[in-house]
């Protein structure tokens, strides 16, 4: 056997069915969830409708996993049943070993065995929680899948049936398990036989636990015996793993090119086995077995061509794992892996397991990873198949554009035009759906400058599944040239479908807004709804990720805005278009709360009192917990009464703004919410926009992630310039300028400050007041320190401890900010 074949042979068991995820990295940044616009990395959940054909608009940072099937469905060859299963489960497990440590989403069965383990001996749960975490590096270095844990859970609840808890019987199985999974040791620790006369039971379950010890120590003929001995015992509840363990072990005897096995006798009997399966995901795992004896003296290409021609075709038994073992090889990954054939698990493995920060490895995305140091694929192996060529053509996520100097970004872009010039070439050669989807996500092209690849994409039908991903270039092609009523005709029944991905869906949006003629039609294009919320920049996916998955149609969280076209509301739009944006938005959307939320405060804050009027019925029926506040505003009369009334709506509410935020707004946070990372209220933004490193200065806090490749967030951008002020009239332009000069003086701590401090010398014995003397003294410190609100903060602390000394709230100002 080669070094390269042996290594091959390393990487590809450690994909298929033994390898267990490195553990993935986190970030020091605090966990706070963002909203999805787009979904960059993998297509739009659940799964199953895209691998069912919906394939909507391709996405050239998808992981390869996904791409390998964008190929099969553009090439008019859609998955069987059993593939779009297996593919499934592929997805879900690799999705799941990159999630490991989110427990809010995944449940790891290790802590269910543990706590079955403590209460079966009696230990403490302090004790089992900090023997869990200890035996994490030997449950990785190891292999130890979550069936493993499973099985040893199911085991020791049989014996807990037959033998109470603490039993000396329960102690002796916990201790020989605890020296499988490394528990006190971290080593294999092979507990010895028991007596003849012990019952059936604990025979049958200590057998298991010597033959998976012999496994893990790699002395797998002697496992293979041991196992062989379970599975001739039909009325054992082991017989059936132990039987699949046999065949595994034979299948790494051969594979570490130690054992006397014939390789040919070996497959044979796997083959048989799976022959023999009545399921088809116990048929794929014992193909597992299978594949890679299969590569034994293949080169990479050509265990390459092998895959992708057995994916391509439709002959694959075992479709997830081999799309798995495809796309780890195009990660360039199987060279850089020594034999190390280890395991095992101690049931059935679930299918192909392996990791990315993306959707797994072997998909070729990683946040931790730059471009320079991360894998590529051989050149031969880029041409060993089509399949292998698209998917490593198309593949991009600005995870992995790290570029730092000037010399990085030029090189990143050689590369980039490379790749699409290589796609535009293999177009004109093939001249099909697949290579011309390549062709219009290449590296900064637009279609105005190939009218070739303009009139194909044009004129690619409905019916084609590369009919959403031509349009969205058609159209973004038209928008960059100012063609919007062009754009407007393909847009119109585009946006009318019921089954759109609500990622593609979104970019249709954005298109639709970016070439709509009326500010109704912009605003209502703006609003758009994300397909996920991840808690965390860490997250892979949404904290509902089962419940997506489980649904069979697209669900979409709670509607927002880009971050571009948020800010550009936020600075241009005058009170008139913040009336309409508040006053149209449907009663059912959610978005209706901030919208109108935003544009009441804003309309306090220009001292518009009559728009804040009109809006004060929608602002309690969508924000009810304003309401009681609200009702006290209609009653106070018009006056310092009325001022001071919505100072304490104001001020008692951290989320209230005259602003709107991009994605999530303030994390998800309730408006009632103090947050920790300065997400309260708002400072005025300044009359004119800043340019350069003064930018920086006025960062604007957004709530949106934009994941996957950099060059379709670039095209979205310029769907929101120049934003509305295209479509506002010169008056409309000049109000927006004078209010957001009035914005500027009106600053919340010197507008509600000064309300604050005069309502505080006519009545002092106002209950609310020493509140909200308080709420002005520490506005700075909640939001962004600033000249103005540094000297109403002062103001406001000398007038609460002058005229409220010993009050609650007088207590709490220890300082002014």
């Amino acid at each position: 056997m080669t070094r390269f074949t042996r290594s091959l042979i390393a990487t590809l068991l450690s994909l298929s069915f033994i390898s267990m995820p490195t553990p993935p990295a986190k970030a020091c940044a605090p966990d706070l969830a963002y909203a999805i616009l787009i979904n960059g990395n993998h297509p739009d959940l659940p799964l199953k409708l895209f691998a069912g054909g919906n394939i909507g608009i391709v996405q050239p940072g998808w992981a390869k996993s996904y791409l390998v099937v964008a190929y099969r469905l553009l090439s008019g060859n859609p998955l069987s049943k059993l593939e779009q299963n297996s593919i499934v489960n592929l997805w879900h497990e690799r999705i799941k070993n990159g999630s490991r440590f989110d427990t809010s989403i995944f449940h790891d069965p290790k802590d269910d065995y543990m706590a079955l383990r403590c209460k079966a001996i009696g230990d403490t749960k302090k004790n089992t929680d900090e023997l869990s975490w200890k035996m994490d590096s030997y449950v990785y270095e190891f292999s130890i899948s979550d069936s493993s844990f499973q099985l040893a859970k199911e085991t020791l609840a049989n014996i807990l049936k037959k033998y109470p808890p603490k039993a000396q019987q329960v102690r002796d199985w916990v201790k020989a398990q605890d020296g499988i999974f490394g528990i006190g040791t971290a080593k294999v620790t092979i507990p010895p036989a028991l007596p003849p006369s012990t019952d059936g039971l604990l025979q049958d379950a200590r057998t298991y636990q010597i033959a998976a010890g012999n496994f893990y120590s790699k002395r797998f003929d002697k496992a293979a015996s041991l196992f062989q001995a379970l599975a001739d015992k039909p009325n054992s509840s082991l017989s059936k793993i132990a039987s699949y363990m046999v065949l595994r072990s034979k299948s790494n005897e051969i594979l570490r090119g130690k054992g006397t096995g014939d390789a040919e006798a070996v497959s044979a009997q796997i083959q048989k086995a799976a022959d023999q399966a009545t399921k088809a995901s116990e048929r794929e795992q014992i193909l597992d077995l299978l594949r890679p004896i299969s590569y034994l003296n293949h080169s990479a290409p050509e265990v390459v061509k092998l895959l992708a021609t057995m994916i391509n075709d439709g002959s694959s038994k075992r479709f997830g794992s081999d799309v798995g073992d495809l796309t780890f090889l195009l990660d360039g990954n199987a060279p850089l892996c020594g034999l190390d054939v280890q395991g095992p698990t101690t049931s059935l493995p679930a299918s192909t397991a392996s990791l990315a920060n993306s959707s797994g490895a072997g998909d070729g995305s990683s946040s931790n990873s730059n471009d320079s140091d991360y894998p590529h694929p051989a050149p031969d192996v880029l041409t060993a198949h089509d399949i292998a060529d698209f998917v490593c053509t198309v593949q991009r996520t600005s995870f992995l554009d790290w570029s730092n100097t000037d010399e990085e970004r030029k090189k990143a872009r050689e590369e980039g035009l490379r790749v699409a010039k290589h796609a535009r070439e293999m177009w004109s050669k093939k001249k099909n759906d697949v290579w011309l989807v390549a062709a219009l996500s290449g590296l900064g092209v637009r279609l105005q400058d190939d009218k070739e690849l303009y009139d194909a994409a044009i004129k690619t039908p409905e019916s084609s599944p590369a009919f959403l991903t031509c349009r969205f270039y058609v159209i973004d092609s038209l928008i960059s040239q100012g063609k919007r009523e062009e754009a407007r005709k393909l847009l119109t029944p585009i946006m009318a479908a019921t089954n759109l991905p609500p990622s593609s869906r979104n970019l249709f949006s954005m298109q639709m807004a970016a070439a709509s003629s009326s500010i109704s039609d912009y605003l209502k294009y703006s609003v758009i709804n994300p397909p996920e919320i991840l808690q965390s920049n860490n997250d892979l996916v949404s904290s509902k990720f089962y419940k997506l998955e489980g649904a069979n149609v697209y669900q979409t969280e709670a509607p927002g805005l880009d971050k571009d076209c948020a800010l550009d509301l936020s600075r241009n739009a005058p009170m008139s278009t913040w009336m309409k944006f508040a006053q149209s938005q449907p009663a059912s959307s959610k978005f209706k709360a901030v919208a109108v939320r935003s544009a009441w405060t804003r309309a306090q804050i220009l001292q518009k009192e009559a728009d804040a009027a009109k809006l004060e019925n929608d602002l309690a029926a969508t924000n009810p917990t304003l309401a009681a506040a609200v009702t006290k505003i209609k009653k106070a009369p018009a006056g310092p009464a009325k001022q001071f009334a919505v100072a304490c709506l104001v001020l008692r509410n951290y989320g209230m703004t005259p602003y709107l935020r991009g994605g999530t707004e303030r994390h998800g946070e309730p408006i009632g919410e103090f947050d920790y990372y300065n997400n309260n209220f708002w400072v005025p933004l300044p009359v004119n926009e800043p340019k350069g490193d003064d930018a920086i200065s006025y960062a604007y806090n957004d709530f949106v992630g934009y994941v996957g490749d950099a060059e379709v967030t670039s095209k979205v951008k310029t769907y929101f310039q120049p934003g509305v002020s295209r479509l506002l009239s010169e008056a409309e332009k000049n109000s927006a300028v004078a209010e957001r000069a009035l914005m500027l003086k009106n600053h919340p701590s010197r507008f509600f400050g000064q309300t604050v401090l005069d309502w505080a010398k006519t009545h002092p014995k106002d209950p609310d007041v020493p509140e909200m003397l308080y709420r002005i003294v520490k506005l700075p410190k909640w939001s962004e320190q600033t000249p103005v609100g540094s000297e109403f903060s002062k103001k406001a602390y000398f007038a609460l401890h002058k005229g409220y000394p010993g009050n609650p709230w007088t207590k709490k100002a220890v300082c002014y900010y």
